[in-house]
């Protein structure tokens, strides 16, 4: 008899919607649905579910979080059941979560792939559960509802988590907009004004990015300067005068409305107040929590300018640990590990590798009017980045989160000054926004201050760059004097640092120009097929796949 426990998850009732599948506790696969429906933020999680079917032919639970629908009309039940992989008169596998708030989820995702026994969880995103309030506030209908005062949309929140099962809420602040003032019930602080990432969305959608593209707003702060009638963040508080909502676009700032300052000016303002307020916030959290270890997600999160601000005040003995899939992606992991730790709790385990997309499959076909391929070394492709070429580099499993690790990943020499220029052009993305660099772990400390941290490998901190960086790989350092890095151990990705390894023999330079495989507005690439057509798409002449060593070139 097989004794495995499989356990699958969707995400499926915020933005970015996933799939999470373990085998005894262990991640299989985790997969957002963007990558295969080829749509960003896709919210619909079949695809990535029809991939269950390859590893596993049962399912012991099945856990979502399709808060619109009943355990017994949800589609995603009925997909189960049609692929066999539950039964139809088997409810005690399935489980529909919606007992846990958008935010808790958060926690959970990131508690349980921190490794702590126990941690104070710092939550922060655009707005969570209610569900029913989101969607009159994105409906902009709200004089229709009959909601009371006594609900709202999460904008922050800070739990205390002990391994395996127990979850105390200590704060939460909630966005109300019919409040004519703030209250509070307990830990619930109601008020009637937007939290740090909805002001972030604001900017980001004023902006004309939309809302769930904050980091393009990120990288243009560097380029603003202080301004004092733009003040953020002002006596412990979030500056209400900035923005408002009405009945005609959500997010209206009434300072941005007029165009009276440089866009620039508007996100280095965002920037600066909303990290200071969150760095408060994260203090004041430790202060009362009792813990030493510290645990962030929720998509504000993401801001790695942020994250290497609040290095710089956490107590030397906290412990921080920020989970990479901090969007809303990420709570098909904690979801689907709520329930293993919970029914079969064990000694707390970190999740050591984002390297969990579905194993890659080699099974295409070329033009060869079009293209043309040959075996190669490491020091070939090393040659072609010195010459200056670009080259997409498609290996392994892809990456969870939205940082390209290494996998699906394009390369290019960071040592040519205009080179962010060049890829810009490239990518057809914006001329402000910075690229990444990964960095042999080894030689970190050369070129970064690290601020206490041993690695960072799954680029979640934007870090200030020593003079022997700015002048030996000048493309990859921003306006700011910083870059956001990869450090890369043989163990993490072995081709990668052999690659890196290669390039500073060549150049006694070991970092790389790296940034995600895609063009701007689209996924990163997830399956061969994906990466070739995106070559088909852009100017890139060169696909490197290192497990088949093999370079494919146009001709």
């Amino acid at each position: 008899m097989n004794n495995d426990i499989w356990i699958a998850a969707i995400s499926a009732a915020g933005h970015n919607s996933s799939c999470c599948l373990l085998k005894n506790g262990e991640i299989v696969f985790f997969l957002e649905e963007e990558r295969l429906g080829r749509t960003k933020a896709e919210n619909i999680p079949l695809l990535t579910m029809l991939k269950i079917k390859e590893y596993t032919d049962r399912l012991d639970y099945f856990i979502m979080d399709d808060y619109n629908n009943t355990d017994l009309n949800s589609p995603y039940i009925r997909l189960c059941q049609k692929l066999k992989l539950i039964s139809k008169n088997d409810s005690e596998s399935i489980i529909n979560s919606k007992e846990t708030l958008h935010h808790e989820a958060h926690a959970v995702a990131a508690f349980y792939n921190s490794g702590f026994d126990e941690a104070i969880c710092v939550i922060v995103d655009g707005g969570g559960t209610d569900t029913e309030w989101s969607d009159t506030i994105f409906n902009l209908d709200i004089q229709k509802t009959n909601r009371g005062l006594n609900t709202g949309v999460e904008t922050e929140s800070v739990y205390k988590m002990e391994y395996p099962s127990k979850s105390e809420l200590l704060y939460k602040k909630l966005f109300n907009p019919l409040l004519s003032q703030p209250y509070n019930i307990g830990p619930l602080h109601f008020e009637p004004f937007m939290g740090p990432g909805f002001f972030y969305s604001s900017l980001s959608n004023i902006l004309g990015h939309g809302t769930l593209e904050c980091g393009k707003a990120m990288g243009w702060s560097s380029y603003g300067k202080e301004n004092p009638e733009l003040k953020v963040y002002e006596n412990g508080i979030l500056n209400r005068n900035l923005y408002i909502t009405n009945n005609k676009q959500p997010y209206v700032s009434n300072l941005l409305d007029t165009h009276k300052y440089a866009p620039e000016d508007y996100c280095y303002a965002v920037q600066k107040g909303t990290q200071e307020y969150v760095l408060q916030l994260i203090l004041k959290s430790l202060e009362t929590g009792g813990s030493k270890n510290l645990v962030l997600s929720g998509g504000y999160m993401l801001n790695c300018v942020a994250n290497y601000e609040y290095l710089k005040y956490l107590p030397e003995n906290v412990n921080i640990y920020i989970d990479p899939p901090a969007n809303d992606a990420g709570l098909a992991i904690g979801l689907a590990k709520k329930v293993w730790n919970h029914k079969f709790p064990s000694k707390p385990k970190k999740q050591n590798t984002m390297y969990l997309g579905p194993e890659p499959s080699y099974n295409f076909n070329l033009h060869f009017d079009k293209y043309d391929d040959k075996i190669v070394k490491y020091s070939d492709i090393v040659k072609l980045l010195i010459d200056g070429n670009i080259v997409a580099m498609y290996q392994g499993r892809s990456e969870a989160g939205p940082r390209a690790l290494g996998n699906r990943t394009i390369l290019f020499d960071p040592r040519i000054k205009n080179g962010k220029d060049i890829v810009n052009k490239i990518k057809n993305r914006e001329w402000y926004r910075p690229f990444a660099g990964t960095i042999l772990k080894e030689h970190v400390h050369e070129y970064f201050d690290m601020r206490n941290l041993d690695e960072s490998p799954y680029m979640m901190y934007a870090v200030n760059a020593k003079d022997i960086a700015k002048e030996n790989v000048p493309s990859i350092i921003h306006v700011d004097g910083t870059c956001r890095i990869q450090t890369i151990t043989e163990e993490q990705n072995n081709h990668f640092y052999n690659l890196i390894k290669e390039f500073y023999k060549n150049t006694n330079v070991p970092i790389l120009f790296n940034t995600s495989f895609n063009l701007a507005g689209d996924p990163l690439v997830e399956t061969i097929d994906d990466a070739i057509d995106t070559l088909n798409r852009c100017d890139i002449k060169y696909l490197y796949l290192p497990e088949l060593n093999k370079l494919i070139s146009k001709i």
